[in-house]
């Protein structure tokens, strides 16, 4: 577990770092040009998502994102094909005091491609030896076919989304009418 959040922590203590140069630079860049020189690297907004391996929402898993700046978008999500765990997360780092996550949430992709209740296909008409291999047959194999298989053709996990709004378009042309 020390690992594990040491991990996490390292990569999002590097990301904030990054940001934070990239932002002084964009500063130094346009010094005397805009009205307004703290604007200057809005367009650095950090998301970082990905198999954290979070434990829970308060435990030091997700501390170590925290620690270093970032907000997990909207909740904590449930991800793990039992639903009982919030190993992935998307959390960002906004620059852009515009930049909002309006939704986020979990897509379970086994209530749509390879569901429970297509077991029987997959093991008595499509017949794929892996999942007769060993001797599997009828319900060991629809049971393999439940635990494992489908695992390893998508994934162990549930898909994340978000929903992100940063059309600062508005601004943008603010400025420029401001310059002419």
């Amino acid at each position: 577990m020390r690992r594990r959040k040491a991990e996490i922590r390292k990569i999002a203590d590097f990301l904030a770092q990054r940001q934070e140069i990239e932002r002084a630079a964009a500063v130094d860049a346009v010094k005397g040009k805009w009205d307004k020189p703290a604007e200057a690297g809005w367009d650095w907004n950090y998301i970082l998502l990905g198999d954290f391996n979070i434990i829970s929402p308060e435990h030091g898993t997700m501390a170590a994102l925290e620690d270093a700046g970032f907000t997990v978008a909207t909740k904590p999500h449930r991800t793990n094909l039992g639903s009982n765990m919030h190993y992935d997360q998307i959390a960002y780092r906004a620059a852009h005091p515009g930049f909002e996550v309006r939704k986020s949430g979990v897509f379970s992709m086994l209530d749509h491609v390879y569901r429970d209740v297509d077991a029987s296909h997959y093991v008595e008409v499509a017949k794929i030896a892996k999942l007769t291999e060993n001797g599997r047959t009828g319900t060991r194999a629809k049971a393999y076919f439940k635990q494992y298989y489908r695992r390893q053709q998508l994934s162990d996990h549930k898909l994340l989304w978000a929903e992100i709004y940063i059309d600062y378009s508005h601004e943008y042309l603010q400025a420029v009418i401001d310059e002419t």
